[in-house]
C-alpha cells in the first residue's frame, strides 16, 4: 500500500470516528440507536430505556420498545414487504383496531371513554387517542400513533403515556419521528 493510500485510509478512519461521535448524540439530548441488521436508526432521549428489541413480535415483524415512564412507552413496530402478510394490510386504522386494545387493555371496558382525533406531525399522518377510564379514580391514557412508510418497510410509531409521564413523552414526539431512518 502506497503512502497516498495510507493517508487516505487514515483520513477516512478519522472522519468516520468523528462522524460517529457527532451522530451518536446531539445537543437536544437524543441518542441515535442504530439497528444494523435491519438498517433502521432512531434517536430517542437519553433517559428512555430500551425494553425490547425483538424479531417476530405479535405486533410486527420487528419491534423496538423504550420505557419512557412507569406506565408509558414508545414502540416502533416494523413490517417488511418481503415477509408478506400482514404488510399489505397494515394501515394506521387497521393497526389501532387490532393492536391498541392489547396495548391499552382498559379501552375494552364498558365504562371507558375513547376519543380519537387526526393529527399531522413531522409530515406524518397520525391519530391522537385519549382513553379515559375509571380504576380507583379517573385514569387518562394518551396515545399518539403514526405510520411511517419508506422503501419496502412500514412502521407504526406508538407513543403511549399516562398523565404523570405525558410531558416526558410528548415533548419528544416530533424529534423522534424526524429521526426514524430506514
Amino acid at each position: 500500500m502506497g503512502v497516498t493510500a495510507k493517508r487516505i485510509l487514515v483520513s477516512l478512519v478519522i472522519t468516520l470516528v468523528i462522524t460517529s461521535i457527532v451522530a451518536g448524540s446531539d445537543n437536544s439530548g437524543l441518542v441515535v440507536n442504530t439497528y444494523k441488521q435491519d438498517a433502521i436508526s432512531i434517536a430517542t432521549p437519553k433517559h428512555w430505556t430500551l425494553n425490547q428489541d425483538t424479531d417476530q413480535t405479535r405486533f410486527g415483524h420487528w419491534a423496538v420498545v423504550f420505557d419512557t415512564g412507569e406506565f408509558s412507552f414508545f414502540g416502533l413496530y416494523v413490517f417488511y414487504a418481503e415477509k408478506g402478510d400482514p404488510y399489505d394490510n397494515v394501515s394506521l386504522d387497521y393497526y389501532l383496531e387490532k393492536v391498541l386494545p392489547r396495548v391499552v387493555p382498559e379501552m375494552t371496558e364498558s365504562d371507558t371513554k375513547v376519543s380519537t382525533t387526526p393529527l399531522v406531525l413531522a409530515g406524518l399522518s397520525g391519530k391522537k387517542i385519549v382513553v379515559e377510564g375509571n380504576f380507583l379514580g379517573t385514569i387518562n391514557t394518551e396515545v399518539l400513533a403514526f405510520i411511517v412508510t419508506k422503501k419496502d418497510k412500514k412502521a407504526i410509531a406508538l407513543f403511549v403515556s399516562d398523565e404523570k409521564d405525558k410531558e416526558n413523552v410528548f415533548n419528544h414526539v416530533e424529534s423522534v419521528l424526524n429521526s426514524i431512518a430506514f
